[in-house]
């Protein structure tokens, strides 16, 4: 069973359908998986389609995530305001403290990846984008986890 699949199976039983969120990192967790694949290990071509398939999966889950962050983040502070004024990195700041996410800088590190995406493509880019999957799945992870919590403390 893949990872994000497993992961997810806790959340299944008795809750809503899975989220976007959590449908975009069981798709990551799918397609890296497949670039490591016999398939991919034996056709250039269709390793090369996986590798893009997994590089968008990753934005869109970035995206996501950060979408998810700060709504929660919105949603628990004084004015919602407050949250729109902070920048990239005192939100992100301001979500560990939250408990949202483990460790701040691991998702700077993850905004640069996701903006190598945005700007060009080439294959040591690319390689460089998807060395950083492993531990993005892992906070991805930790994400849903805290938003699981908070929504179980506020139910």
């Amino acid at each position: 069973m893949l990872l994000a699949q497993a992961h997810i199976m806790r959340y299944s039983s008795g809750m809503q359908l899975l989220s976007p969120l959590e449908k975009s990192i069981t798709q990551l967790d799918t397609n890296y998986q497949l670039i490591q694949s016999d398939i991919a290990g034996t056709n250039p071509t269709v390793k090369a389609a996986f590798r893009t398939a997994t590089i968008q999966s990753f934005e869109y889950a970035y995206e996501l995530a950060m979408r998810a962050i700060k709504r929660r983040l919105e949603a628990i502070a004084p004015s919602a305001e407050e949250i729109e004024a902070l920048a990239f990195k005192p939100l992100l700041r301001t979500a560990a403290e939250k408990g949202l996410v483990d460790d701040p800088v691991a998702w700077f590190l993850y905004r640069e990846k996701r903006n190598i995406t945005a700007h060009t493509y080439d294959e040591t880019k690319a390689l460089d984008v998807l060395s950083a999957i492993p531990e993005f799945l892992v906070s991805a992870r930790f994400v849903l986890d805290a938003l699981a919590a908070h929504d179980h403390a506020s139910a």
